[in-house]
Parts: structure tokens; C-alpha cells; sequence
């Protein structure tokens, strides 16, 4: 091939470098722009997660609180319940140990 060949073979292969490396410039960084469009969607995906999640911890110490707070009134019923039974076996007793003593 002709010197001049060469150069002209030599220029458009440089032409034909620097349009490929533009345009993989420019298909990377709209792949980085899609990655990064991606990757904030799954970011406020997982604020919502969050959000939820604190819902429902919310929810559900506050369920808890109401069922301690139902076991202990229902706590101080039976103890109350209990003292009564113990006071009404005590005056029973009282009355039949009366009697016996009063049959010998």
C-alpha cells in the first residue's frame, strides 16, 4: 500500500477508536444513570420496608403493654378473689371448730 494509503487507512482507523470510545463512554454512563435510578428505587423500597417494620413494632408493644396490663388486673382479682376465699374458709372453720367443741 501507498504511503498515503497507509495515512488515510491510519486516520480512520483513529477516527473509528475515538467514535467507539465515545460511544462506550456514553453507554456507560447511561448504564451508571439506570444503575443509579435502580438503586434509589430499591432505597425507598426499603425506607417503606422500614417504615412498616416500625409499624409494626409499634403495634405490637403496644398489644403487649395491654396484655400485661390485663394479666395483672386479672392478678389482683384472683388475690382478691383468694383473700376472700381464705377469710370466708377462716370464719367456717371458726364456726365448725365452735360446734365441735360445744358437741364434746
Amino acid at each position: 500500500l501507498s504511503p498515503v494509503c497507509l495515512g488515510s487507512l491510519r486516520r480512520a482507523a483513529s477516527i473509528n477508536a475515538e467514535y467507539m470510545g465515545k460511544e462506550s463512554q456514553e453507554n456507560i454512563a447511561a448504564q451508571a444513570q439506570r444503575d443509579l435510578e435502580n438503586a434509589l428505587e430499591q432505597l425507598e423500597h426499603a425506607r417503606r420496608a422500614k417504615d412498616m417494620v416500625e409499624l409494626n413494632l409499634a403495634n405490637l408493644k403496644s398489644s403487649n403493654e395491654k396484655a400485661i396490663s390485663d394479666v395483672n388486673a386479672a392478678l389482683e382479682r384472683s388475690q382478691a378473689e383468694k383473700e376472700v376465699l381464705h377469710r370466708e374458709i377462716a370464719r367456717i372453720h371458726e364456726k365448725y371448730s365452735k360446734d365441735l367443741q360445744l358437741a364434746r
